[in-house]
């Protein structure tokens, strides 16, 4: 008999075991998939950034050449300079990320080409106003298909973005796909083991543990997330769409030597140069437009002694959870330092190193 009752509680065991560990082998599948999906999602991402970013290093190019052009002065030269570097760099990543596409690597190619012509017109047209002056730099940039190329090139990049969004718009369903998958093999695996707690008389109240087990990960997850935020180095500031400081972290009261008390309700403008605030606002204006921000870009925020910070920014939406755009999210990451490597006789320079006194002497104390 007892034998019986052993044989019968061992087979009422296996079975929902054998039936965990095969969900258990289907949910690491899932979550590899998963894993997989969302990685490929956030490697098109990088080429959309990347993609956008290379007119905008081709138009600065453009913009110092004509700089030069009209005014013969060298510092535009070296901008352009600058700014053919940069569109190379662009162009480097874009195929470093593209290289696995065959058709997107083909349009690389042929986009490096056209660049290519476009500055080599460009550095003939310099070329010639350094020897013969304006009339030959004209002659020059008369020269070349100057629009023909222009709109080839950007008929390529919008080719690469097309594609690369239809790449992503995949890639997000197979995310989406196994994600699903996963939270079903989940809540099949957890009846299952609470069926074999029930079996085993160590079954509590499952919905009270469950709610618990949730509480105390959501808590963990929220202290978690404010002590990353408060301990990083960047300076980490929601806006309301009005334009108001909603939240600031330690690492902006410590860039800017202001409490968060003070800054709290102020406006967002308050913490910027004014030219900084107008190109701000231009920039929301058009995120707002299109419901999508650009790449990051340089501002100068104010301490509050009225000291200027070079600051890289980047900023997000804040939105619910039906999609609606409550504010932003911004991050000021302090670019001092390189400030000053690029241009070591400038007054960041001086900044940068009778902050850091300031500093060092605070410690001290």
């Amino acid at each position: 008999m007892t034998w019986h009752v052993d044989r019968k509680v061992v087979g009422a065991f296996s079975v929902p075991l054998l039936s965990l560990g095969l969900l258990g082998t289907l949910a690491y599948t899932s979550m590899t998939k998963f894993i997989r999906s969302t990685r490929w999602a956030a490697h098109v991402q990088e080429v959309l950034a990347e993609l956008d970013d290379i007119p905008l290093q081709l138009e600065r190019a453009e913009s110092a050449q004509l700089r030069y052009l009209l005014t013969d002065v060298d510092e535009y030269r070296g901008a352009y300079q600058t700014a053919a570097g940069g569109v190379e760099t662009e162009l480097d990543d874009v195929r470093r990320l593209t290289n696995g596409n065959p058709v997107e690597r083909d349009r690389v190619t042929t986009l490096t080409t056209l660049i290519k012509q476009r500055l080599a017109s460009l550095q003939e047209a310099i070329a010639a106003q350094s020897k013969g002056g304006a009339d030959d730099a004209l002659d020059a940039t008369l020269g070349r298909g100057t629009a023909t190329t222009k709109e080839g090139i950007h008929k390529i990049i919008q080719a690469m973005e097309t594609e690369e969004k239809q790449l992503l718009s995949q890639h997000e369903a197979t995310a989406m796909t196994n994600a699903r998958s996963m939270r079903s093999l989940t809540i099949t695996a957890s009846t299952l083991a609470f069926l074999l707690v029930g079996l085993a008389g160590a079954l509590v109240n499952r919905d009270v543990l469950r709610r618990k087990r949730a509480e105390a990960v959501l808590q963990e997850s929220e202290a978690r997330y404010r002590t990353l935020v408060e301990s990083a180095n960047e300076g980490i500031i929601s806006v309301t769409l009005e334009g108001k400081i909603s939240t600031i972290n330690h690492g902006l009261e410590t860039m800017l030597d202001w409490p968060r008390e003070e800054l709290v309700g102020k406006s967002y403008g308050t913490i910027l140069t004014p030219s900084s605030v107008s190109e701000c606002e231009e920039r929301l204006r058009h995120a707002l437009a299109v419901e999508r921000l650009p790449s990051m870009y340089e501002a100068e925020s104010v301490r509050k002694d009225g000291s200027i910070v070079p600051v890289e920014v980047r900023a997000d939406f804040l939105r619910d959870g039906t999609g609606q755009i409550l504010g932003l999210l911004v991050i000021h990451r302090n670019i001092t330092v390189r400030k000053a490597l690029e241009h070591p006789t400038s007054k960041a320079v001086t900044t940068f190193t009778c902050h850091k006194l300031e500093t060092n002497q605070s410690i001290h104390r």
